[in-house]
């Protein structure tokens, strides 16, 4: 009987325990945390409509400043955009929360952000170090001057914005590579190796009077990087500082160099101009390797610093009133002849005779028949001629203006390759093809006129011209050969013609600024156009023509007054 009793109160004892717990539970899971915030909903997505899927009413964004994906719900998108946009999501959430935010995001309008997203060290004696980055929330970055515990920011660590960067891949990794400005604040004194090696979108980074010390490699790899002023009072240039800046047009450096290390410019292609504070005699007496050389496209002033920035609107044109004398001409034997080299011409604005000097007609500029003629700033091409030879005006480095008639039907390959004082082009309305590598290295090219006759876009055609921001393809176009667009770093839209048909291999390597493809046809006609059409967009936002209106939801588009308009 005893042990009958002793069951029935081990059994009572397990009920009243299993009812405590479950009060307990459910007391847990509606409590709020002790910063009365909310558990972030991270939305999944149906693949099969690209729709968020959530207990949460829909909300519909735009495309944001830091590369957020839209949230649209009948646009085109990958599989790799959907995961792209979750990533983003996550990474906002975790930036919002360490600024200790209650959900609101980054304002769009906002020019830069304060420190967001930044990890600091602190040294014990005041005073920190910016370590890493740790969440993406704006383009544009403002390192702050206190730490968020108070500590007076003093470095920029090793590696602090360091992306994993392999030259000939896309970017693999880093929250840096989005970022497009940093400025530094005064106070800073050192900067630490890699610090900013392979941020591939920098163009801009602002450095401080107070910094004294830059570690090697500090900039390595910023592929978009166009010009940086090392300050004074620092030392060494370490070695490959600025190893693959591939955009930078001018350095500025102190009198107080002492030293330059190794593999300093190497893959400097752009580089223009190197401003020197000191003397010739204070350059050669600065530390080198035996190996070190500026790029052959760069010019050395003493006793000089970089020119303030203004904007400027280029002056018209003026030709002379006579054709320029004492060009060489070689004739075709039928009363016609062609431009075969510079001669005796000093002019800085060529205008071509459209006759020689032995009365035949100019029907042609010949091959090289302008190369590396560093004095011409604009050359004029008569009426009468039709064709233009392979590297006719390459490497005419202060060419900024080309006259070119519309009886042109042909050019040559690298007919304007080097050219990086080249701001805008007209093509010619009987041109039918652009060549291959007609304008690498146009560093300056800000407008291209491509006439309703090309057909055709060849090989690495706009490779690495840096200032191109867009370009509209017209209509007729089917081709694009491979590399076409490949550096163009400033390439934010693009216009795509319905009638293409074959996309080349890496046409938008590293163009890190793209956010926009207006295609000329349907989503299902850009579909059938294959995995081709893809390559290079998944971080790009694509828009679809439509004349009308559209009723359906979507990224669509449309001229008005001939602009690109989004409906």
């Amino acid at each position: 009987m005893k042990f009958h009793k002793f069951v029935r109160n081990l059994w009572l004892l397990a009920v009243i325990a299993a009812l405590l717990i479950a009060v307990l539970l459910a007391g847990c899971a509606t409590k709020t945390p002790a910063d009365g915030t909310e558990a972030p909903t991270v939305a999944a997505t149906d693949p099969a409509t690209d729709e968020s899927v959530t207990d949460e009413p829909e909300v519909t964004t735009e495309l944001t400043e830091s590369g957020s994906a839209p949230e649209s719900t009948n646009h085109e998108t990958t599989a790799e955009t959907t995961a792209e946009t979750t990533a983003e999501t996550t990474a906002e959430t975790t930036a919002e929360t360490a600024a200790g935010t209650t959900g609101e995001s980054v304002p769009e309008t906002e020019p830069e952000v304060l420190g967001a997203g930044l990890a600091f060290e602190s040294n014990g004696d005041g005073t920190c170090s910016v370590t890493k980055i740790v969440a993406f929330t704006h383009k544009q970055l403002v390192i702050p001057a206190v730490s968020p515990d108070g500590d007076r920011v003093t470095a920029i660590a090793d590696k602090a914005f360091y992306s994993d960067y392999v030259e000939g891949y896309e970017y693999v990794g880093g929250l840096a590579a989005s970022l497009t400005s940093i400025t530094i604040p005064d106070g800073v004194t050192s900067i630490g190796v890699n610090a900013f090696f392979g941020c591939v979108s920098l163009k801009k980074i602002i450095i401080p009077d107070s910094v004294t010390h830059i570690g090697d490699g500090a900039f390595a790899c910023c592929i978009s990087l166009e010009s940086v002023t090392v300050p004074d009072g620092v030392t060494t240039i370490g070695r490959a500082m600025f190893y693959g800046c591939k955009s930078m047009k001018t350095l500025t450096l102190p009198a107080s160099i002492s030293r330059i290390d190794e593999q300093e410019f190497w893959r400097c292609e752009s580089l223009t101009d190197v401003y020197y504070a000191g003397s010739p005699a204070q350059w050669a007496e600065i530390e080198k390797t035996d190996d070190f050389r500026l790029p052959y496209t760069a010019t050395l002033y003493f006793n000089a610093t970089a020119p303030e920035e203004t904007e400027s609107t280029p002056e018209p044109v003026v030709l002379p009133e006579n054709p320029s004398e004492g060009l060489e001409f070689a004739s075709n034997g039928d009363g016609t002849c062609y431009v075969s080299g510079i001669g005796m011409c000093k002019d800085t604005v060529i205008a071509v005779p459209s006759v020689s000097p032995d009365g035949d007609r100019v029907t042609a500029i010949g091959d090289h028949a302008f190369y590396y003629v560093d004095f011409a700033e604009v050359i004029a091409i008569p009426d009468g001629v039709t064709s233009i030879g392979e590297y006719a005006f390459a490497s005419c480095k202060a060419l900024t203006a080309v006259i070119l008639p519309d009886g042109v039907s042909s050019m040559g390959n690298s007919v304007f390759s080097g050219c990086h004082a080249l701001r805008s082009v007209a093509l010619p309305s009987g041109l039918t093809s652009i060549p291959a590598n007609a304008f690498d290295w146009c560093l300056s090219l800000t407008s291209v006129t491509i006439p309703d006759s090309v057909t055709s876009v060849g090989l690495g055609a706009f490779m690495n011209c840096t200032a191109l921001e867009s370009l509209i393809l017209p209509e007729g176009v089917t081709e694009i050969g491979d590399h076409a667009f490949e550096e163009c770093t400033s390439l934010a839209s693009i216009v795509i013609p319905r009638s293409m048909t074959h996309f080349g291999f890496s046409m938008y390597f590293h163009c890190n600024d793209l956010a926009d493809l207006y295609y000329g046809g349907t989503l299902e006609e850009f579909r059938a156009l294959g995995s081709s059409a893809y390559e290079g967009l998944s971080y790009v936002v694509r828009h679809f023509y439509s004349e009308t209106e559209p009723t359906e939801a979507g990224n669509y588009w449309h001229y008005v007054d001939g602009v690109v308009t989004e409906w």
